[in-house]
This record gives structure tokens, C-alpha cells and sequence, in this order.
């Protein structure tokens, strides 16, 4: 086998693990469709201006960069952890809960 041949199928291979290690993203569930999972069970919830009820299924929920507004009702179901990173802000009359 020549060395091109070699070079082409290894970088195949990483091609391949790099594109299977990425598709391990996916949307969670419908109630949540803003909130994104990761390979390590960590739901990121960030850069969303929640205006209607929304609720955010995980094992551990991260969020950052949230604004909850218009009355709205956030809930937060972690169940192991709930990491809240600043800018979070809760509007008056808008609610949050986080649960376990």
C-alpha cells in the first residue's frame, strides 16, 4: 500500500470518529427544544429569552445567559445538579423553579 493510500485512510478514520463523536448533540425533548444535550449527560440551557412556560429536563442542567420575562414560569429539573451562570434575570411577575 502506498503512503497516500495510508495518509487517506486515517484521515478517513478521523473524519468518521470526529463526525460520530459530534452527532452525540441532540435536543432533548419537545417541552425542551431550546435546551441541548452532551455526551456527558449535561444539559446546556443558555442564550434564550424565555417568554411562555418552559420546563428544562436533566441530569445536570447548566444555564447561562437566561432571561425570563412576560409573566413566564421557568422550571428547572435537575436530577443530580442545577448550575446557574450569570446574566440570569427573572423579570418581576415571571417566576423560577428548580426542582429535583
Amino acid at each position: 500500500m502506498k503512503p497516500k493510500s495510508i495518509l487517506s485512510y486515517f484521515f478517513i478514520f478521523l473524519l468518521t470518529a470526529c463526525i460520530s463523536s459530534c452527532t452525540d448533540e441532540k435536543i432533548t425533548s419537545p417541552e425542551t427544544s431550546d435546551a441541548t444535550t452532551r455526551g456527558s449527560q449535561t444539559t446546556i440551557f443558555s442564550n434564550q429569552t424565555v417568554t411562555t412556560n418552559k420546563t428544562v429536563s436533566g441530569t445536570d442542567i447548566l444555564s447561562e445567559n437566561i432571561t425570563v420575562t412576560n409573566n413566564a414560569l421557568l422550571v428547572l429539573k435537575g436530577s443530580n445538579s442545577v448550575t446557574i451562570n450569570k446574566p440570569f434575570t427573572v423579570n418581576l411577575g415571571s417566576q423560577l423553579q428548580i426542582t429535583h
